[in-house]
């Protein structure tokens, strides 16, 4: 069963989507329709006219859409107004020296045999 949302935030959430969409990443709704996989603009129009929102799939891959500096929308802007508007998912590469000293703070902050458990579930 779906939950209700208020008619309110429904509004704020469309309008932060359509902004980043089209002010921050310069898409047109027949360009984001393909993007996000939809075969026509039907439930963007929706969007536009805030009476509904894409789902969840389609939010997961709106947020990987990029801008020009590379960044990613924030799904936690869109959902909720608090900036930032674009995120940078770029993943450190953890040197080995420094892979060291996480396990050991890891090991000293929960135990060896917790630690242990936790990497297992990971691994």
């Amino acid at each position: 069963m779906r939950n209700h949302i208020d008619k309110e935030s429904l509004e704020k959430i469309c309008d932060r989507f359509l902004q980043v969409s089209e002010d921050c990443l310069g898409l047109n709704m027949k360009t984001l329709a393909e993007k996000l996989g939809y075969t026509n603009q039907s439930t963007l129009t929706k969007v536009r006219k805030r009476k509904g929102f894409i789902g969840p799939d389609k939010l997961n891959q709106f947020g990987s859409l990029t801008n020009e500096k590379g960044q990613h929308p924030s799904i936690h802007f869109i959902i909720t107004g608090e900036e930032p508007v674009f995120v940078d998912k770029k993943i450190k590469r953890i040197e080995d020296d420094e892979i060291d000293l996480l396990l050991n703070r890891l090991v000293s902050k929960l135990g060896k045999n917790k630690a242990k458990a936790l990497l297992e579930l990971i691994v």
